[in-house]
C-alpha cells in the first residue's frame, strides 16, 4: 500500500511539475540579463531542461554567458526581443527567430540546434567571434538575416527566399536548397555545398575577397538570377553547372596586359550558357579586351587584342607584304 502511495505521489509531482514548467516566458524583471537570474522568468522558474521557452516581451531577453543549457524548444518573437550568448554551450530541439527579433552568438559560444531553425519576419541571426552553430535544418525566409564574421556554421540543409545571408571571413559547411529571391555574399570565406545547389527567381549569390563556393554536386543558374565574383575568389563544381540563363558580373580590378588568363570556374562540365556577361573595373591598355570564348570549356578569361587590334595587324602585315614582294 505504502508503495502504491510513493507511485501515486511521483506521478502527481512530475505531472505537476510539466504542467508548471513546460512552457515558460521571460519577462525580465531582474537586475540584468542573466539567463539564470530567477527573478527574469514568470513565475520565478529558470528553465533548465526539456520545455518551450518563449521570449516576447519586447524587451531585451537572456544572455548566456557560460555553462551548459538543454531546452525542446526557443521561440524570440515580436519586435525587440533578443537572445545571446557570450560564452557556454547550448542544445534546442527547435529554435525560430520571428517578428524583427535578435539572435547574437558571440565569444566562441557554441549552439547545437538538432532539429528546426527559422529566421523569419524581418528578424536577425548574428554568430561572430569565433562562434559555432550547428543545425540539422535552417530556413531563412520572408525578410529575415542571416550575417557571420568569424564564425562557423555546419547545417544539414538550408533553404532561403526573400532573405540575406551574409558571410565574412567565416566557414560554412552544409547545403542550401534553392535560393529564391535572396541575396548571399561571402567575403574572404570558404562555403562548401555537399550536394546540389541552385539560384532561382532573381536570387543573387556574391564571392568578395578572396572566397571560395564548392558544390560537390550541380549547380544551377536560373534566368534573371546572378553570380558576381572576381579574380580572386573561386567557384569549384564538381560536377555540373548548368546554365539557363542568368547573368555573369565579373570585378576585374587592376592593370592587366596581353595574354594574362584568369580562371573563374573549376567546373567538371557547363551545359547551357549566361545570358549576359558582364566585366567591369579593370583597365586595359589601348587595342586589348576580355575574351570568353574559354568561359564554358576551362572557366576562363583571357586578355587579348580587340578585333580591330587583330585588323590594324594583319592590315600592316599584308601592305609589308605587298611592298616587299614589288620590290622583289
Amino acid at each position: 500500500m505504502k508503495s502504491k502511495l510513493l507511485t501515486l505521489l511521483g506521478l502527481c509531482l512530475t505531472f505537476t511539475s510539466d504542467s508548471l514548467y513546460s512552457q515558460t516566458y521571460w519577462i525580465g524583471d531582474g537586475s540584468s540579463t542573466d539567463w539564470f537570474d530567477s527573478y527574469n522568468w514568470d513565475g520565478g522558474y529558470v528553465p533548465m531542461g526539456a520545455g518551450d521557452v518563449y521570449i516576447n516581451n519586447n524587451s531585451t531577453g537572456p544572455v548566456i554567458e557560460s555553462g551548459t543549457y538543454i531546452s525542446s524548444y526557443l521561440n524570440v518573437y515580436n519586435s525587440s526581443s533578443t537572445f545571446g550568448m557570450t560564452g557556454g554551450e547550448v542544445s534546442f530541439a527547435r529554435f525560430e527567430l520571428t517578428n524583427y527579433s535578435v539572435g547574437s552568438f558571440t565569444d566562441s559560444s557554441y549552439l547545437n540546434n538538432n532539429g528546426y531553425f527559422n529566421i523569419t519576419s524581418g528578424s536577425l541571426l548574428e554568430i561572430l567571434s569565433g562562434s559555432r552553430v550547428i543545425s540539422v535544418y535552417m530556413d531563412i525566409y520572408d525578410g529575415g538575416s542571416l550575417r557571420m564574421y568569424g564564425s562557423s556554421l555546419d547545417v544539414s540543409v538550408m533553404s532561403t527566399s526573400y532573405s540575406s545571408v551574409e558571410f565574412q571571413s567565416s566557414y560554412f559547411d552544409g547545403n542550401i536548397w534553392n535560393i529564391y529571391t535572396c541575396d548571399v555574399s561571402i567575403s574572404d570565406s570558404t562555403v562548401t555545398m555537399w550536394d546540389s545547389f541552385s539560384l532561382n527567381d532573381n536570387a543573387a549569390f556574391s564571392l568578395y575577397g578572396t572566397s571560395s563556393l564548392h558544390v560537390v554536386n550541380t549547380l544551377t543558374v536560373a534566368s534573371g538570377s546572378s553570380i558576381y565574383t572576381n579574380l580572386t575568389s573561386s567557384i569549384i563544381v564538381d560536377d555540373q553547372m548548368i546554365l539557363d540563363g542568368g547573368n555573369l558580373m565579373v570585378s576585374a580590378f587592376g592593370t592587366f596586359v596581353n595574354g594574362e588568363t584568369f580562371t573563374l570556374f573549376d567546373v567538371g562540365t557547363i551545359v547551357g550558357t549566361f545570358d549576359d556577361i558582364e566585366i567591369h573595373g579593370s583597365t586595359l591598355a589601348d587595342g586589348l579586351s576580355w575574351n570568353t570564348d574559354n568561359l564554358y570549356i576551362n572557366g576562363t578569361i583571357t586578355v587579348i587584342p580587340e578585333p580591330s587590334t587583330y585588323a590594324l595587324i594583319f592590315g600592316a602585315l599584308a601592305l609589308g607584304l605587298a611592298i616587299y614582294r614589288r620590290r622583289k
